[in-house]
């Protein structure tokens, strides 16, 4: 089950709604792959056809470096090798840094504000 996060600025009063975590939908590795950029995919499928690997799969909330967003980006960890792949940004394709819990993030659109967090609701 997902969880649906805002991020509000009290300055200039922006805000954005995330769908983090994951649905029942994500339970495989090629339905999990289909979150991320082409390139990618194949990346992931290639992983696919050595054997079903485990994996980890969420959406994680973040802030896009370029656009000044902030998203829910896939998040794909694979234990047993240790790799873990992030998607881009969904707005503009743009690099995006994990907004991890419980830490400060300055309001990416005015660079003043420090953004709030509340949960808002659950998805599936």
């Amino acid at each position: 089950m997902g969880v649906v996060r805002e991020f509000t600025c009290p300055s200039c009063h922006r805000s954005w709604k995330v769908f983090t975590g994951q649905g029942m939908m994500h339970g495989s590795l090629s339905a999990a792959a289909k979150t991320f950029p082409p390139d990618m995919q194949k990346q992931i499928l290639m992983k696919a056809r050595e054997g079903e690997p485990l994996f980890l799969f969420q959406f994680q909330q973040a802030v896009c470096g370029y656009c000044g967003s902030v998203e829910a980006v896939p998040i794909l960890h694979f234990p047993e090798s240790e790799e873990t792949l992030t998607g881009p940004c969904p707005q503009c394709g743009g690099e995006a840094r994990i907004i991890h819990e419980g830490s400060s993030v300055t309001c990416p659109q005015c660079g003043e504000g420090i953004l709030e967090e509340k949960e808002t609701g659950h998805w599936d």
